[in-house]
């Protein structure tokens, strides 16, 4: 029974996300930047290397790299003797940091700006003596408001004029044997051989592939 268009389509995309997504579970991408920013020692609050709760990695498990919607695209032109004369698979991955995260990447502009005093002073107590911090050359005493509040201002001077420690959180994403790229070609030659058992040999020529990623 000859298959429609829409037939086509569907199949095809079935077949590409299965691919897809047994490529990125084996890449681990995202346990490899939390592994990243714990060296970094980004962890004061915690929040960055919780990306399920707080939503601050793109995508926030290895499982959901291709739940919107318009992740895979596969649209299948004129049907002639039973083969489409074209068929595009496009390829739409959105990954990276949250923007409140997207600073701590090297990737990013050198951004200067006078940070939320209550916000640092917040992340001192939260560091706690892990942040080594000082007043007056002694070690601080971060039950008393008054040193936090000052550790905070000089802490939020120092970042308005050099910006913040940039590090390669993101490297992960563009490792060239395991990130987002390598992961996709690695799936594409079993795509197509699935589909040439399906269908046949025919098909494969009309394949056009277009990968887009959103960082």
């Amino acid at each position: 029974m000859a298959r429609s268009a829409k037939q086509y389509e569907n199949q095809i995309k079935v077949i590409l996300v299965a691919s897809l997504a047994k490529e990125f579970k084996k890449a681990d991408i995202i346990a490899r930047v939390i592994s990243s920013a714990k060296a970094n020692n980004q962890i004061a609050t915690k929040s960055l290397i919780n990306p399920q709760l707080t939503k601050s990695i793109i995508p926030s498990r290895n499982d959901r790299w291709l739940i919107n919607k318009d992740s895979i695209i596969v649209k299948v032109g004129s049907v002639n003797y039973g083969v489409p004369n074209i068929v595009k698979m496009r390829i739409n991955i959105e990954y990276g940091l949250d923007e409140k995260y997207y600073w701590l990447s090297e990737d990013s502009s050198n951004k200067r700006w006078m940070p939320d005093g209550k916000e640092i002073m917040k992340w001192i107590k939260v560091k706690g003596d892990r942040g080594n911090f000082k007043y007056k050359g002694k070690p601080a005493d971060l039950s008393k408001e008054y040193q936090v509040k000052s550790i905070g201002w000089i802490i939020s001077k120092m970042i308005s004029a050099k910006g913040i420690k940039k590090t390669n959180i993101l490297n992960p994403f563009k490792d060239k044997q395991n990130g987002v790229e390598a992961t996709v070609d690695k799936a594409l030659p079993s795509v197509y051989k699935r589909l040439n058992l399906l269908y046949g040999s025919e098909l494969q020529s009309s394949i056009v592939n277009i990968f887009e990623v959103f960082i």
